[in-house]
């Protein structure tokens, strides 16, 4: 299951990036996300776990945690629209990193030596993929233009310097 699971997940992903960049809206985007999520998901339930599939000991808190999964859907979707998909997801996997750093605060739980040791680890993978503001292609060709217009404001200052050009010349 978990393996189909992860070859029908980024197929979503591949789907919002092509339909946010066809202008369509992010929230018909998540509305269809979760309707057509809700018709395949909800028999399986029921067939899986009866009527007891539908029972919820604390309807508040599912509430939120429906309404925070929605909101959280619909700007991953709207971050898909803007930037490649790989960084896009790279990002998206900051979230195990966060909820073991806020587990300890919110939750009340023992994260230990190592765990921060990994956490640290992948926080240093996820930057190594996303590499933010950090690009060695980019520093070489914005040294490349860089020196590039240092030669041709020195060339313009000997022009306008040199006898008979435009600032040699009286003018």
């Amino acid at each position: 299951m978990v393996l189909i699971a992860m070859a029908i997940l980024p197929l979503i992903d591949v789907c919002a990036k092509f339909l946010g960049q066809q202008g369509i809206p992010v929230a018909e985007m998540v509305f269809g996300r979760f309707f057509f999520g809700a018709l395949f998901t909800l028999p399986l339930a029921y067939w899986v776990a009866g009527s007891d599939a539908f029972q919820f000991s604390n309807l508040p808190f599912n509430f939120a945690r429906a309404f925070f999964l929605m909101i959280g859907t619909a700007f991953f979707f709207l971050a898909l629209k803007w930037l490649p998909i790989a960084d896009t997801l790279a990002i998206y996997f900051v979230q195990p990193i966060l909820i073991t750093a806020f587990s300890p605060l919110l939750l009340g739980e023992h994260v230990g030596v190592r765990r921060w040791i990994m956490v640290a680890l992948g926080f240093l993978g996820v930057l190594i993929i996303i590499r933010p503001g950090f690009r060695l292609r980019d520093l070489r060709q914005d040294r490349r233009a860089t020196t590039t217009h240092r030669e041709a404001h020195r060339a313009e200052t000997e022009e306008h310097h040199r006898p008979g050009g435009r600032l040699g010349n009286g003018a």
